[in-house]
């Protein structure tokens, strides 16, 4: 995007992706308090040739980490093609690395969770039955048997075409 405004839909999806602080050793939850961070820095002067604002280019840091990043202190590079972030922080004038982290994109809608439960609490139905039918006892066979578990019509979150 060419505007340093992130969109609620994208924070959302941030929030999701980055629920703790996104450097490495923080566990400050960045949900509801933290700040979303352009990565590479966003150009006012030259939209066109800062660091977009786009989920690849955004996370969330909580306030200390962020004003240390402000300040130049931490430095994180995202790597394009692998999604994978370095860290370096300057001390004493020098820059070094500190470390890797990979991006966590394991998300759980409560849409997902939901879709997960139906579907375990089907298999726990049919695996109870079986284990009735191996021990002789009778199975209602009046019943219903246990629907086949629904299938999604389309992936919920697809990292490369975002819902925004």
């Amino acid at each position: 995007a060419k505007t340093y405004q992130v969109s609620r839909s994208m924070q959302e999806l941030l929030r999701q992706i980055d629920p703790i602080c996104a450097v490495p050793g923080c566990s400050t939850i960045v949900t509801t308090s933290g700040e979303t961070d352009h990565i590479e820095e966003f150009d006012h002067q030259h939209p066109d040739r800062g660091g977009p604002t786009s989920p690849q280019n955004l996370h969330r840091l909580c306030y200390s980490h962020h004003r240390l990043k402000t300040l130049g202190l931490i430095d994180p590079i995202r790597d394009p093609n692998t999604g994978v972030t370095t860290w370096t922080a300057r001390t004493r004038g020098r820059s070094r690395p500190l470390t890797e982290t990979a991006r966590n994109t394991d998300l759980v809608t409560r849409e997902l969770g939901d879709h997960l439960r139906v579907i375990w609490n089907s298999y726990l139905e049919r695996e109870e039955d079986a284990h009735r039918r191996a021990r002789g006892e009778a199975v209602d066979e009046e019943s219903e048997p246990a629907a086949d578990p629904p299938s999604p019509a389309a992936p919920l979150y697809d990292p490369e075409h975002p819902p925004y």
